[in-house]
């Protein structure tokens, strides 16, 4: 089977900054963009106005980004390491519409949450479940999530109602297994501590084996 690839030229530039709340920069964490929440009623494929972008690039050591962008209107969205601050909660998405030949300048900053979802996180079998990640998204508010260890997350969050849920790749013994839950619908109040407990069960698929394998840009490979 032969699949062209095509590639769009960017022609718009985003840039901007990515700051903690007192200021300080946060390096190399990740600026991305999004023009598929837009795209869902269009018709979409490889025709001018058709293609769905999802791109990004990393921020720089000093805080700064700069993003080359195709025209249109996009959802921006940030992700950031750990050591920028587990108590953190990203930028609220952004909701951009550049114009070919622009460069809009961006400053973004990390925000304090306000409150906190937690509780214990078992297997059907009443176990701890000893490792995994639990996650929490909003239309509003974007994306975060944190790994939880010995049965027990915490999840700080601003002011709102989440769609949240948990996963992990079961018990050590278990060999490919990969335990969920389907997210719940919560809601926060600022300044409170909502309680919620998963069960995860076993997901009725296998995850593959990973491999690696090298490739020349300059000749056809097999996987």
């Amino acid at each position: 089977v032969t699949k062209v690839l095509t590639t769009i030229r960017a022609n718009a530039t985003i840039s901007g900054t990515l700051s903690k709340p007192d200021g300080s920069p946060v390096p190399f964490a990740w600026i991305g963009a999004s023009n598929g929440f837009f795209k869902e009623d269009e018709a979409q494929g490889d025709f001018k106005g058709g293609e769905v972008i999802e791109t990004g690039t990393e921020v720089r050591g000093d805080g700064e980004f700069q993003l080359p962008i195709v025209a249109g209107k996009y959802h921006l969205f940030v992700g950031f390491p750990p050591e920028a601050g587990n108590d953190l909660m990203p930028p609220q998405v952004e909701e951009i519409e550049i114009a070919g030949g622009e460069n809009k300048v961006l400053n973004l900053a990390l925000r304090e949450p306000d409150a906190v979802i937690t509780g214990s996180v078992q297997d059907e079998d009443g176990e701890d479940v000893r490792r995994g990640f639990c996650h929490a998204w909003s239309t509003e508010q974007g994306f975060a999530g944190q790994d939880f260890s010995d049965g027990e997350y915490s999840l700080p969050l601003m002011e709102g109602t989440w769609f949240v849920g948990c996963d992990s790749f079961g018990k050590e013994t278990a060999s490919g297994s990969f335990l969920r839950y389907q997210e719940k619908s919560i809601t926060v109040v600022k300044g409170n501590t909502a309680g919620e407990d998963f069960v995860l069960s076993e997901a009725l698929f296998d995850i593959p084996d990973g491999f690696s394998q090298s490739i020349s840009c300059t000749a056809a490979s097999e996987f």
